[in-house]
């Protein structure tokens, strides 16, 4: 499933940072490719488009070796970050999408940061959603991510499709 999906920013200089970040990434599979980015309507707001394919990797049930396979994608991933020297420091089940054919993609670079010239913040948490989003490396937070999804519970849910 190859979607096309819209981000909105409140601010040009989100947006452009945010871009920056995917411009950099292009070459790379496992990342969101923009298609085209602009500003809209009476508020403002500016958006870009990108194509990625899949879903949220939560909405999967992952079985042992599946789990195994998709740390291994993103690991790689997180090497390419490295290479071009960003840092994600929020891998979650949100930022990652899976499809059988394609493999992992990751998402969401509105908390990444450029390491050769952001200083090394301690771990801060942002007041919109709750979550906190620290320095522990990229790789530790994917083992703590495919923790979690291997020892999820569905109790009273529908258990997701299987994989």
């Amino acid at each position: 499933m190859n979607l096309r999906h819209r981000k909105v920013f409140s601010t040009e200089q989100a947006m452009e940072r945010e871009l920056g970040f995917l411009t950099r990434l292009h070459p790379y599979l496992g990342f969101p490719k923009v298609l085209n980015a602009g500003r809209m309507g009476p508020d403002g707001k500016w958006w870009f488009d990108c194509a990625m394919a899949g879903r949220e990797i939560g909405a999967y049930y992952l079985r042992g070796g599946m789990l195994s396979v998709i740390g291994s994608q993103l690991a790689a991933l997180v090497r390419c970050l490295e290479r071009e020297g960003i840092r994600h420091r929020d891998i979650t089940e949100h930022n990652v999408l899976w499809h059988p054919e394609q493999g992992v993609t990751l998402i969401d670079f509105g908390a990444a940061i450029w390491t050769e010239t952001e200083p090394n913040v301690p771990p801060e948490r942002y007041p919109n959603d709750g979550h906190w989003y620290c320095e522990t490396s990229d790789l530790s937070q994917i083992d703590i991510m495919i923790a979690s999804l291997g020892t999820r519970e569905f109790e009273g849910r529908k258990r997701p499709e299987p994989l």
